[in-house]
């Protein structure tokens, strides 16, 4: 549970300077040699005030790991990396994805195996999304 608690702490740090990662992920914590757990990767994170990189509808990230407010492209806040640090917890318990995280986010069609970001893209786009490009 260290590792947990060491990553909402590294959350707390970043909301508490208006920051929102947006991608929390397992793929996202990792630890130094001496046991140090380090939030990485802030590439698509929001920072209030700041011009976002997305427009409304839109969403980036991976449909595994996301709320589903940020699945749908709504307004998100930091209640969404607490999410998603969920889903992380629940991957450092069971071992697995949870299983039915497709029932929060009914418009998924993600299957165990298949590549989430791929996948979720895809469904976007068979609903008339697309996915944001920065510019």
């Amino acid at each position: 549970m260290n590792i947990a608690l060491q990553a909402a702490q590294g959350l707390q740090a970043a909301h508490q300077k208006g920051m929102v990662h947006r991608d929390v992920k397992s793929a996202n914590l990792m630890q130094t040699p001496h046991g140090q757990v380090k939030v990485i990767n802030f590439g698509l994170a929001q920072v209030a005030g700041q011009t976002r990189i997305t427009r409304t509808g839109y969403s980036l990230g991976t449909p595994a790991y996301m709320s589903p407010e940020q699945f749908r492209g709504e307004t998100i806040d930091q209640r969404n990396d607490i999410w998603s640090l969920g889903v992380v917890l629940y991957e450092m318990i069971a071992g697995k994805m949870p299983s039915n995280w497709m029932v929060a986010c009914p418009t998924a069609s993600v299957s165990p195996g298949q590549d989430a970001v791929e996948n979720g893209m895809l469904n976007l786009a068979a609903e008339g999304n697309r996915p944001a490009t920065i510019s």
